[in-house]
Order: structure tokens, then sequence, then C-alpha cells
């Protein structure tokens, strides 16, 4: 009896092939391997050679020099140079005060007068520089210290003390009490030289 190939028995076979591995020999296989890991080494070798952000390449490495790394080169050095401590501030003067210059009691405290019916008063101390003070400006200023009654020199009123004052060459009489105030008015001692300068040469500012 003959066998009879139908066509769906032709159809089927034909799709249900047996799948065909590839067969390499031994020396494509260790080729295919050793062209896979020079390329994978290659590949490592090139990221290997790239530098990572903010980090300072090796010297000869032929990167690129990192920018923060050369600002600082370029003004760093030159900062830390220029800087020194600054000299501090010549200190100024502080201006005169009439205790300061004439010690803490420049004026007669209890300065006074009496009068007719046994009336008696009291002086602005202004008037009344020690006799101490009077000495001191006429040496500041080059007069000589006299004692006269200059307030009441004569009538029913008396003093009961004597005002200190201060002849000059120019034959100029003034009240050292008057040239002592000029230090409580809080000026710098030229202002205050000035000042008494122009009271001794009768300039009236």
């Amino acid at each position: 009896m003959v066998p009879i190939r139908h066509a769906v028995n032709n159809s089927i076979h034909n799709v249900f092939t047996t799948r065909i591995v590839p067969r390499y020999s031994s020396r494509q296989s260790a080729g295919q391997t050793d062209g896979g890991t020079a390329g994978a080494s290659t590949g490592t070798a090139s990221t290997s050679g790239a530098t990572s952000p903010g980090s300072t390449p090796a010297a000869g490495a032929g990167a690129a020099a990192d920018p923060a790394a050369d600002f600082k080169a370029l003004f760093g050095h030159a900062t830390q140079a220029g800087s020194s401590t600054p000299a501090p501030a010549a200190a100024i003067p502080a201006n005169p005060t009439v205790e300061s210059v004439f010690g803490p009691n420049p004026y007669i405290t209890n300065a006074g007068g009496s009068g007719p019916n046994g009336i008696t008063y009291g002086y602005n101390p202004i008037y009344f520089a020690t006799q101490a003070t009077a000495q001191k400006l006429a040496q500041m200023y080059g007069g000589t210290v006299v004692e006269m009654n200059a307030i009441t020199p004569s009538g029913p009123f008396q003093q009961n003390q004597k005002n200190q004052m201060i002849q000059f060459p120019n034959g100029n009489i003034v009240n050292a009490g008057n040239l002592a105030a000029y230090y409580s008015r809080g000026w710098s001692q030229e202002k205050v030289d000035r000042a008494i300068r122009d009271e001794i040469n009768g300039i009236s500012s």
C-alpha cells in the first residue's frame, strides 16, 4: 500500500520546526570573549579618565583645570597677603573741663556780702575763683594775680571775699573766675585758648 502525504500534514510539519542552535568553534568564542572584555576595559578606562565635579585632576593628567581652584589661585593668595590688622585710630583727647584743669574746687563756694540794716546775700561763685585757680591762669596766659573788691569797690554794700583778678602785660585786668568759666563750656582746648585770648585783649566775640 502506498502512503499518501497530505498537504495539511506538510504544512504542520513546516510550521513546527526544531530550533537550530548555531555552534561556534572554540577560536571564535575566545575571540568574541576577548573583544568584549577589551571593549569593556576600554569603556572603563575612558570613564575613569573623566573628572567628577569638584575633584582636582591629577597633575599631568591633561584634564581641564578646576575654575574654582584657578579663582582661588588668582585672588585668594593676594587677599591673604594684602590683609593686615589695621592700626588703631589715634585717641581723640577729651575736651577739658574746669575741674580737670583747676581741680575739684575751682571757685569759692560761700562767696557773699552784706548791706545796710544787716542784709546779707550771696554772690555767684563764678566771679570768685580761688587763689590757686587764679595763679594757674596767670601762669598759663602770662599775667599777675591781684586781689580787689571788683563788684562793690565802695558804698554801703561790702564783699566778704575779694575777687581774684589777673593783670596782663597790655594793662587789662580780668576776673580770674570769668576766664576759668570758659573751661566749663565743653569746648576744645584750642577754642578755649582763643576765647581767653580775646578776653584778655578786650575783643568781644
